[in-house]
């Protein structure tokens, strides 16, 4: 309940405040809900038909025919796979000391021309080599470092970890939201995923 205001103008000023807030706040989660529903409507109808072709298997041989058919598909989806292995001409850009463990922060070329960054989580303790596990981020605006809990418990108990960023094609290219607003110094959507979309849908057009 609204505390009594002496002013009835004030009054009604911040009753109109609130409703317009509120009223955002529902065009807000509207709109939520109707990409929820698209992405929805898109998916599920594909999700059941994979469902329904997974469950025909009988045989290892119609499995393998399946394994060959979504490989084909993937690499189609990415443009295939490099023909041949190229130098990483990996960089340190330095070391981050913490309790238990220290984080390097490299940066290589996957393909010439074609960088990535990634920090590495290296135990503290022990000389290796060390059993590793390799993490790729996902759609956080943090990036890589929105691993860094996971990645940190790891390191302190003797295994290294790679956190790979988003990739670009220049050295020292951001890997957060491409919409930077200079102002509030991060991306005026927020949500790393409904970018992409947007951005998607911008291309599209």
């Amino acid at each position: 309940m609204l505390p009594k205001l002496c002013h009835h103008g004030l009054g009604v000023s911040v009753l109109a405040v609130v409703a317009a807030a509120a009223c955002a706040a529902g065009a807000d989660n509207d709109a939520r809900e109707q990409l929820a529903r698209r992405l929805n409507a898109l998916a599920i109808p594909r999700l059941e038909a994979r469902a329904r072709e997974v469950s025909a298997i009988q045989s290892r041989g119609a499995a393998e025919q399946r394994q060959q058919k979504v490989r084909a598909k993937l690499l189609d989806m990415i443009g295939g796979l490099p023909s041949e292995r190229s130098p990483l001409n990996a960089k340190s850009s330095g070391t981050l000391e913490r309790d238990g463990f220290r984080i390097e922060k490299i940066v290589f070329e996957s393909l010439p021309g074609f960088y990535v960054t990634a920090n590495v989580y290296m135990p503290a303790a022990g000389a290796g080599p060390f059993p590793a596990v390799v993490m790729t981020p996902g759609h956080s605006p943090t990036g890589k470092a929105g691993e860094y809990i996971l990645a940190a418990n790891l390191a302190r108990n003797g295994i290294a970890e790679f956190s790979s960023g988003r990739t670009q094609a220049r050295p020292g290219g951001p890997d957060r939201p491409r919409g930077r607003d200079s102002a509030r110094r991060s991306s005026p959507v927020d949500e790393t995923c409904l970018e992409r979309l947007i951005t998607a849908a911008d291309r599209s057009a």
